[in-house]
């Protein structure tokens, strides 16, 4: 049968605008960290700064359509008895390591779960924080240390850069049209095209 591809809708829409802002926060926070000789911070700062923030207003709207969207799927994203039970393992499975068991179906696997929550929210929420510190010090960092306030932003830097790195990976372990729907929300699908699911607005 002929592979067709499929958008995988709003979800994706989501994926990228957040996977790719992170990426463009990534480069420009470097270059602000290790500034070329000769090159005008001025509106690499600015794009940085409103990038950050359009990063974290748009979890906004992901949070509320995983609440009211057609999918709902905020309890893809909660950790059960079992998947704690197999978190351990799971971990092992994609480390190549003895005891490793592989990721149950669904859409996310435990450890997946568990970055999404820990990492993506909490993270992504505490360096916009101290971007806007940063950003604007009289404001939102008033007797605080700037030295400090940056180290925390760089460190937290290296995290984000560390998971999507991790996370690029357990893409790949599982196949590479995983990354290609990663990067482009775009997907193969063997059989006719049919309903709304092909069109993006089933599950994934």
């Amino acid at each position: 049968m002929e592979a067709t591809k499929r958008f995988q809708g709003p979800r994706s829409i989501f994926h990228l605008l957040h996977a790719w802002s992170m990426v463009f926060l990534i480069i420009t926070g470097f270059i602000l960290h290790w500034p070329p000789a000769g090159v005008n911070l001025s509106p690499i700062r600015f794009l940085h700064v409103t990038v950050g923030i359009a990063n974290l207003v748009g979890l906004i709207p992901r949070i509320y359509y995983a609440f009211v969207g057609p999918q709902r799927d905020w309890r893809e994203f909660i950790l059960s008895k079992d998947d704690w039970r197999r978190l351990l393992c799971t971990v092992k499975y994609y480390f190549f390591l003895p005891g490793g068991c592989s990721p149950p179906e669904g859409t996310y696997n435990p450890l997946q779960k568990l970055t999404y929550l820990l990492i993506v929210v909490f993270l992504v929420v505490v360096q916009s924080w101290y971007g806007l510190k940063l950003a604007w010090p009289a404001t939102f960092a008033q007797n605080e240390s700037l030295l400090l306030v940056r180290s925390l932003h760089y460190a937290g830097t290296w995290l984000i850069l560390a998971f999507l790195v991790i996370h690029i990976y357990l893409a790949l372990s599982e196949s590479r049209e995983h990354l290609i729907t990663m990067l482009l929300g775009i997907t193969k699908k063997f059989g006719e095209v049919k309903g709304a699911q092909d069109i993006g607005f089933g599950n994934r």
